[in-house]
């Protein structure tokens, strides 16, 4: 199965369950009122998925559902996380709409994804002319 097979099948999973996702970490952050969640928490009270959550949670500012309180507690793990709290009022059934950047972004992702090493590197080249970084060498600390 191609990446974008795999991508048009995601796509349409997350259409099916992105509606009850949105209207679950919203119900749940109602209730928390002004103490709101992290997404720790949200993931840990809802079981909802690690992976899902980011994204989700995203869509719910896009809507104007959540905002970020500027406070901060600690995971289950002890990292310092942001606290999100609710607007009450909000439509959370419909996902938000994308912006043509946002389309954009998608296509170049794809196309990256799709690319073999040197592929990517005559891309880096051709694309970064002010001072080229070496983006191998400035990420080898995180595939370590």
């Amino acid at each position: 199965m191609s990446t974008t097979q795999n991508s048009l099948f995601a796509y349409e999973a997350s259409e099916k369950t992105g509606p009850t996702r949105r209207r679950l970490v919203y119900n749940y952050l109602l209730k928390q009122g002004a103490m709101g969640a992290t997404d720790d928490e949200i993931i840990h009270s809802t079981s909802i998925e690690h992976k899902s959550m980011a994204g989700t949670r995203h869509q719910l500012m896009k809507l104007g559902a959540v905002e970020d309180t500027g406070n901060r507690r600690p995971t289950r793990s002890g990292n310092p996380a942001t606290v999100w709290v609710a607007i009450p009022g909000v439509r959370v059934s419909e996902a938000p709409v994308k912006t043509d950047r946002e389309h954009l972004m998608t296509a170049a992702r794809k196309q990256l994804k799709e690319m073999s090493d040197d592929q990517l590197r005559v891309f880096l080249e051709v694309t970064v002319t002010e001072q080229p970084i070496d983006l191998l060498d400035f990420y080898a600390e995180f595939r370590e």
